[in-house]
């Protein structure tokens, strides 16, 4: 059995109907009930992750929340933080100029808010409601207070990739590029992905990474999927992604979770 089980959120632990099956919740419920601690590891505010783990109904004592793709890392019981590396403010503001030359919003989530470039931006209702957080418009995001952890460019999915392409040239060096979706775009630091942010959990537990399980199906799970002592891909997941897992499950939509999960918990 393994001593944490890491999941991304869209497209892993979420059906396709954003919903978590109850098949997948009584299988995580039972590796918690024999010691197993749990990460939601997403490219997802802090916030949003929150609700989440309330979905699971499991003991928040049992729960890491690892935010803005590994940028932020909370307990969930006290929100105590293991992990914090916001983005540098020069960099936040070369991006937030660079965005305006393509046909996409920019989207900045702290502890409350959703900070949004365009009113009418590209589902900026569901990533504000989905992540429990209030929208403020800004015409210019370079006044934006807190620390930034995530920029998130959503957009149709021919923009987003003629947008990547272009942003691979100019920002590779200096930031972090990940598709979460076909219409997501998202930067972080340098150096920032999941796999740290796990590292700094199995730290905090006193493990090792072969402890460690981990399900993901997009790019932003890459490194997460290397660093566990077994990496699962989703069926729904990217070639990448099941290039380098150890097992690929099925999808989403069919209890992929839970069809692994069973093997070790029962």
């Amino acid at each position: 059995m393994f001593k944490l089980c890491a999941f991304d959120v869209d497209g892993t632990l979420f059906t396709s109907k954003k919903m978590i099956s109850e098949q997948t919740k009584e299988a995580i419920s039972k590796a918690v009930s024999q010691g197993a601690s749990i990460a939601i590891a997403s490219g997802r505010p802090t916030q949003g992750l929150k609700r989440v783990v309330s979905m699971l109904q499991i003991p928040l004592s049992s729960v890491y929340l690892v935010g803005y793709n590994g940028a932020k890392t909370t307990r969930a019981d006290d929100d105590k933080t293991l992990l914090s590396r916001p983005m540098d403010r020069n960099l936040t503001n070369q991006l937030f100029e660079y965005c305006k030359r393509f046909d996409v919003s920019a989207y900045v989530s702290t502890n409350q808010t959703m900070y949004a470039s365009k009113a009418d931006g590209f589902n900026i209702e569901y990533e504000s409601s989905g992540n429990n957080l209030s929208i403020t418009v800004m015409d210019n995001m370079n006044l934006i207070e807190e620390d930034i952890h995530k920029i998130l460019f959503s957009g149709h999915p021919q923009e987003i990739n003629r947008m990547l392409d272009d942003a691979r040239i100019h920002f590779s060096s200096l930031c972090e590029l990940s598709i979460s979706a076909p219409f997501y775009l998202e930067c972080n630091s340098k150096g920032i992905n999941k796999a740290d942010a796990l590292e700094a959990v199995c730290e905090t537990m006193g493990i090792e990474r072969k402890d460690v399980i981990a399900f993901g199906d997009a790019g932003n799970d890459l490194e997460m999927i290397e660093f566990a002592g077994y990496g699962v891909a989703m069926g729904n997941a990217t070639d990448a992604v099941k290039e380098i897992a150890n097992e690929i499950t099925s999808s989403n939509d069919d209890e992929g979770i839970a069809h692994v999960l069973n093997r070790y918990y029962f």
